[in-house]
Order: C-alpha cells, then structure tokens, then sequence
C-alpha cells in the first residue's frame, strides 16, 4: 500500500511560498508606472511635453512591463499554462483583475507613444487621467492581492496601497533622473526638477515606512515581522 500512495496535495517546507521573481516583478512594475505616474502629471501642468516624458518613458515603461510579465509567468506553478489567467479566469481573484490591469496599462503606453508622435498638441493632456489611473492600477493593485493572503498580518495593513503608489513614485523619478542625467547632464533645469521631486517621493515613502514599522502593531504576527526588518535578522539590508 505505501508503495502506491502519492502525495496529492501539501505545503512548502523550509522556504517562503514566494521569492526574488515576486520581489523582482514588484520592482519592475513599480519603475513602469512611476516613469508615466510622472509623465501624466507633467502633461497636466505644462502645454508642451518634453521628449524624455512623451517618447522615453513609455518605452521604458513598456520595456519594464516585459519584464514584470516575465517574472510574473516563471513564477506560476506551471508556467505553460499563463494563459488560463485570460481563458479561464477567477473574477474573484486578484491575480485576473492585476493582469487586467497590466494589459491595460500596457496599451496606454503604447497610446501615450502614437499621441506624442501623431496626435494633436492637447493628446497628450487628454491621456493623462487615464494614464494616471492606469499606472495607479498597475502599480497598486498588489495591495488588493496580498490583501487576500488573510493568513499574512502583516500584508493587511491599510497603507499597504499607498506605500505601492509612493514606492512607485520614487523608482519611477530614479529612473528618470537618470536617464536624464545621462542624455542631457546633471546640471539641466529639467533634471533639477526632476531631482526635487525624487527628493520629495523619497520622503513621503519614508513617512509611509516609519508609520507601519515603528507604530504599535494590534497582530503578534505584524509585530513580530516588524523586529524582523527593524531589528532583526532583515534589519541590515532594509536600512
């Protein structure tokens, strides 16, 4: 009899269910919707957009999306079979709706791109709602999904989707500091700008940070999780 049995079904022993390709594909997505987060929001405030944020940062975005989506199929169980996500889909599942959500972001990138180069002059102006919901979307979207991880504590934190949106924020100017940096200079006025509102992400995302790790936790477990990364075995890397 033991010779027939098979295990049908168990739990990860020794190691933690999700690793560097989830890690990774945060990282990613938060630089693709960061780098148009900026872009909407200079086309709401200036006539003209400069080409760093009409024409780079779409292609950036989209670059980086290949990579999220990259990461995101090699991290499945059965990586073959990604397509199931679309074909059969889990309306209940906040993996169906991010992957909605990348797609369509996915395309208003690539929107954004015709509008700079074929549009009219207001194109640009008239994405930038859109686009600012979409990027938001792709970027937060991952709060709604750990939200449903009900067994993590410390992922059912309300200013989890903030701290999405800021983190976005933040690799999104890097990134386009940068890269300005490297295609004009360090002293450009544009990069200046640039450079304040890196400064000014930064600090919003440390508030966030300091509100979620230093403050007293209700769960034993969200506590706990906070020594680790303050205190304890992770408190090297993450300060």
């Amino acid at each position: 009899v033991d010779a027939m049995a098979r295990t049908v079904y168990d739990t990860p022993k020794n190691r933690a269910p999700w690793g560097w390709k989830v890690a990774a594909y945060l990282w990613t997505k938060s630089i693709a919707a960061g780098v148009m987060m900026v872009a909407a929001l200079d086309a709401l405030t200036h006539v003209r957009v400069e080409q760093l944020l009409g024409e780079i940062a779409p292609v950036i975005a989209l670059d980086f999306m290949v990579l999220t989506s990259f990461f995101l199929i090699i991290d499945l169980k059965r990586p073959a079979r990604f397509y199931y996500i679309l074909l059969r889909p889990n309306w209940h599942s906040w993996l169906v709706w991010g992957t909605l959500a990348l797609m369509a972001f996915s395309a208003l990138c690539l929107a954004w791109l015709a509008a700079f180069h074929y549009g009219p002059p207001d194109a640009l102006r008239a994405l930038a709602w859109p686009m600012l919901i979409g990027a938001g979307a792709a970027a937060g979207y991952s709060a709604f999904l750990f939200g449903q991880a009900e067994g993590r504590d410390f992922w059912q934190s309300p200013l989890l989707l903030t701290q999405l949106l800021a983190a976005a924020l933040v690799a999104g100017t890097a990134v386009l500091v940068l890269t300005e940096a490297i295609a004009a200079s360090w002293f450009s006025t544009y990069l200046r700008l640039l450079r304040d509102l890196l400064s000014a992400c930064v600090l919003i995302h440390a508030v966030l940070l300091a509100g979620e790790l230093l403050v007293p936790h209700a769960q034993g477990d969200s506590a706990k999780a906070a020594r680790m990364l303050t205190r304890g075995v992770w408190a090297l890397p993450f300060w």
